[in-house]
């Protein structure tokens, strides 16, 4: 992708006082300690919990005229505690802005939980941001470019082509406003983000990698390693300099095909990369996060369902061997329709195939979600990034100054990236517990098949029942959705296969025993940003 790399113009202004580099840079040349840099982000995010949380929760949200920081005063009365050196104090006002991203547009979806923010840059271009909240957390999809080079055939964001990469700033800063918004709203700041708004994360990789380093930092926004989520159609040297340089961070690869050919027609960019290349990446990738980490987080993929395109019970069983053994998730995203649908005459597919879909995966030991978007009406939803026209959803959404309720989340069912690479609870040994589903009274448990094992071609795909996952935030919760180490499920699965083994031999009902033997996973909606 050549034209990934495309700068924009510099900023005339003065520099962010969120771009770390220069704000270091600034203190050594300046002759204060470059260890000043901990107490100003420390004051400077304690300014922001009180300007925007604690003495306005509940208020008046006011942070489109303001911006994503408040204002030099509040800012300066909180450095002041921090025993920081009178000189720093006065000249920093002068030498950094409080931010250079204006909110030119923002739109609350009617469905209570869903906020996309349309930003404009300092050259003119815009960008937008969704904010996604869930019971008790929220979630923040950050875009990485202006439009995107890869040129992915269902994504609105790939019909702009690139036109140049943000700088870390800009993206940390689309967070910041997340947080004010949020702090306005009286609820916690984001604990999640993901880089899956406009852009290749990959083809921006060193911001990318400074803009985790800001939301990793304990002094700024504080958020553990595998709650920041990059996602990618497939940088294949990108992704093993990842794995390396940014190890804990969880990784989405959109894949959208189980095979060369129908990627390259989904995936124009997939025409430079091999396929087996790619997985042997993955692979490498999967490899790597079970050394750094205790939890089997494992790695998404996302599928886009394309109806008569790429969501064919050939293609769920292509898909299904594909991924077979390995530790990951996969995330079944039916297509959500927007300006490509003119130009390729793409449509969703029903639920009831995409839930046929996901069902013939699961017959391969494999962890499946169907995803419930969130957004949808305000174009905030998987591939529908692309600065529509405000009056395409004008009547769908609430815009920005019509004063909408932002209570608590009315009900969302829909899961986010948290839920999707929960940490898998360990016993006491240190060896993965394994998870419980919960099932109706007085309905029998369901015998369990060894998860590399998919159903015998003998009786013929059949669709797994839909199941109630365990209630998160609780351990059982977490570990529904983790395998044992090397294993495609978990280490209980042998347990009852040779007890499912001993049946067949008492017994002989093998056709009976299929029907019991069927992996069983929640295809419950889960609420995720757009790509």
């Amino acid at each position: 992708c050549a034209m990934a790399g495309r700068r924009r113009a510099e900023n005339p202004a003065l520099p962010s006082l969120l771009d770390d580099e220069k704000l270091s840079e600034w203190l050594q040349v300046n002759g204060f300690k470059e260890s000043h840099i901990a107490s100003i982000y420390r004051g400077l995010f304690r300014a922001v919990q009180q300007h925007f949380g604690e003495e306005r929760a509940g208020g008046r949200e006011e942070i489109q005229q303001e911006g994503a920081l408040p204002p030099w005063e509040a800012i300066s009365s909180l450095l002041g505690s921090k025993q920081l050196p009178r000189g720093l104090l006065e000249l920093l006002p002068h030498a950094f802005s409080r931010g250079h991203l204006s909110l030119v547009d923002r739109l609350d979806s009617s469905d209570g939980v869903t906020t996309k923010l349309v930003f404009q840059l300092h050259d003119g271009h815009r960008v937008e941001t969704v904010i996604m909240n869930h019971d008790s957390r929220t979630t923040v999809c950050v875009s990485s470019q202006v439009g995107c080079a890869m040129g992915c055939k269902f994504c609105a964001t790939g019909t702009m082509g690139i036109i140049g990469n943000l700088t870390a700033a800009e993206v940390t800063e689309q967070v910041a406003y997340a947080s004010a918004i949020e702090l306005s709203r009286g609820r916690s700041p984001p604990r999640n983000v993901v880089f899956m708004g406009m852009g290749e994360p990959l083809n921006n990789y060193e911001v990318v990698k400074a803009a985790v380093r800001a939301f990793t930092d304990s002094c700024r926004f504080d958020m553990q390693r595998q709650h920041v989520t990059v996602s990618t159609v497939g940088v294949i040297p990108r992704i093993r300099q990842l794995t390396q340089e940014m190890p804990g961070v969880s990784l989405a690869l959109s894949l959208h095909a189980p095979n060369q050919n129908l990627r390259e027609q989904i995936v124009p960019a997939a025409r430079g990369q091999k396929f087996s290349e790619l997985i042997d990446a993955l692979d490498e990738h999967l490899a790597t996060s079970r050394r750094h980490s205790r939890s089997l987080r494992g790695l998404m993929v996302e599928y886009v369902l394309l109806a008569g395109v790429n969501d064919s019970n050939v293609h769920a069983h292509e898909l299904g061997k594909l991924m077979q053994g390995k530790s990951v998730m996969i995330n079944i995203i039916p297509y959500n329709p927007n300006l490509t649908a003119d130009l390729h005459g793409y449509e969703a597919p029903s639920e009831e195939a995409s839930r046929s879909f996901g069902s013939v995966v699961m017959e391969y030991g494999l962890r499946v979600r169907l995803r419930h978007e969130m957004g949808q009406d305000i174009d905030a939803a998987c591939g529908q990034l692309a600065l529509v026209p405000r009056d395409s959803y004008q009547a769908a959404g609430t815009r920005m100054g019509d004063s909408p309720s932002h209570g608590a989340p009315q009900g969302t069912s829909g899961k986010d990236i948290e839920d999707l690479l929960a940490p898998t609870s360990r016993s006491k040994g240190g060896k993965p517990k394994q998870g419980v589903v919960k099932r109706k009274a007085g309905t029998s448990p369901p015998a369990a098949e060894p998860a590399h094992a998919p159903a015998s071609s003998t009786s013929g795909p059949q669709p797994a029942p839909v199941v109630s996952a365990p209630e998160e935030n609780t351990p059982d919760a977490a570990s529904s959705e983790g395998h044992a180490e090397g294993q495609p499920g978990s280490s209980g699965v042998v347990v009852f296969s040779i007890l499912v083994a001993a049946a067949v031999l008492l017994v002989g009902g093998l056709t009976a025993l299929q029907r019991q033997n069927r992996a069983r996973l929640d295809l419950r909606a889960m609420g995720k940003s757009p790509s």
